[in-house]
C-alpha cells in the first residue's frame, strides 16, 4: 500500500488521501504543503509507530479526516470515506465525494 518511508521520530505526520486517476496515501509532516496536487483529504495526526508499522486497520478504525470523516482502505490501497464505503458494502450506488476513481471491477 505505502512505500517504505523514513519516520522522525521528532516530527508528527499526517496521511495524504489522494487522488489522480486513481486514490491512493501518502504520508506527509504536519503542515506540508507536499502532494497538494493530488489531495482529498488530510487525516489528523497519526501516531508514527502506527505509520511506521503499517497498523492499517488501527488507523481506520481511531482516526479521521481532518474535517471529521471515518475512512476505510482496499485491500489495493485504495482508500474510501464513510458514505462510499457503506453503499459499496451494501451494493448500493457509490456517492463518490470525488470523480469516480479508477476501481478494478468488483
Amino acid at each position: 500500500m505505502w512505500k517504505r518511508v523514513e519516520i522522525d521520530k521528532s516530527k508528527k505526520y499526517v496521511l495524504n488521501l489522494c487522488q489522480d486517476s486513481k486514490r491512493f496515501c501518502r504520508i506527509s509532516e504536519l503542515g506540508s504543503t507536499e502532494n497538494q496536487d493530488c489531495l482529498v483529504f488530510a487525516t489528523e495526526v497519526i501516531p508514527n509507530e502506527l505509520i511506521q508499522n503499517y497498523e492499517f486497520s488501527e488507523i481506520e478504525r481511531n482516526y479521521k479526516t481532518s474535517d471529521g470523516r471515518c475512512f476505510y482502505f482496499g485491500s489495493h490501497g485504495e482508500w474510501l470515506v464513510d458514505v462510499e464505503y457503506e453503499a459499496f458494502a451494501n451494493d448500493e450506488p457509490i456517492p463518490w465525494v470525488t470523480e469516480e476513481p479508477g476501481f478494478a471491477p468488483r
